[in-house]
């Protein structure tokens, strides 16, 4: 049984009527950056009108030169009937293409979708979620993170596997998660500390991987997407925010919960 959990992430992003004519000069000679930026301020109203039809048209510009951002706004779109007549066949398409770039946004989303059955997507894959969840926490997402430790303890999707499931936990701990270093005190507490060694060790490895990734990684472009905060019921990306407390939960009394937040996490290096 899988349970959500709330979190959050704000990116704020202003437009000014300089950039907006700037972005417009260069949307219009066909530069996808731009495009995608000019987008954006249709879509948040900020610098221009709230047009959701003109922001779905220069997402769409962008989208079909190959911006991976753009992609993903233009999946988001589909799924949220706004702009643009609803599609999630043609959204998953976008997403996809979005997340194959390697764009963490898409690949959250993918992961979703085919975690749970949101009302958009009928086809539950664990396995296909797991893939797009492990990419997004490769990239030093906490949350994948998370759905990672929580499917190998599990089972879900992988192989359950205790030392896999404890070191992605200590991964995300070690990027000071809090909900990890929870789960790393009910793995303990529930099996002891004979994994404990292993898992440090793995996860050491696993958060040079990723910190050697961040390192590589390319610089973005100067608006990023505005993801995670618009009406749950309408941008999809949202579920994100509601996706993931896990199936201990199911096992625990109100009262052992607070032991194990009382507790303190032994053995971890976060």
């Amino acid at each position: 049984m899988r349970f959500l959990i709330l979190f959050g992430l704000m990116i704020g992003t202003s437009f000014s009527s300089d950039n907006i004519e700037e972005f417009k000069k260069k949307a219009e000679q066909g530069d996808a950056v731009a495009q995608y930026n000019l987008g954006k301020a249709f879509d948040k109203g900020e610098g221009l009108e709230k047009n959701p039809v003109e922001a779905v048209k220069w997402f769409r510009k962008s989208a079909e030169q190959g911006f991976a951002m753009a992609q993903y706004e233009l999946g988001i779109a589909y799924y949220s009937d706004l702009g643009v007549k609803r599609n999630p066949d043609e959204a998953r398409i976008w997403l996809r293409k979005s997340a194959e770039q390697g764009y963490l946004e898409a690949q959250l989303q993918l992961g979703i979708d085919y975690f749970i059955n949101t009302g958009r997507n009928k086809l539950v894959n664990p396995t296909e979620a797991m893939k797009w969840f492990r990419k997004a926490a490769e990239q030093g997402n906490t949350n994948a993170q998370l759905a990672l430790g929580n499917a190998y303890d599990n089972g879900y999707g992988v192989k359950k596997n205790p030392v896999e499931s404890l070191a992605w936990y200590y991964v995300a701990a070690a990027f000071d998660d809090s909900i990890a270093k929870t789960m790393i005190r009910k793995s303990i507490n529930d099996d002891g500390e004979k994994n404990v060694s292993e898992a440090i060790k793995r996860s050491k490895f696993l958060i040079s991987e990723i910190e050697a990734f961040k390192s590589a990684k390319k610089t973005e472009p100067i608006i990023k997407p505005n993801s995670f905060y618009l009406n749950l019921f309408h941008k999809p990306q949202n579920l994100l925010n509601v996706v993931l407390i896990f199936s201990w939960l199911v096992r625990l009394s109100y009262f052992e919960f607070l032991d194990f937040n009382r507790s303190p996490v032994t053995n971890t290096f976060c």
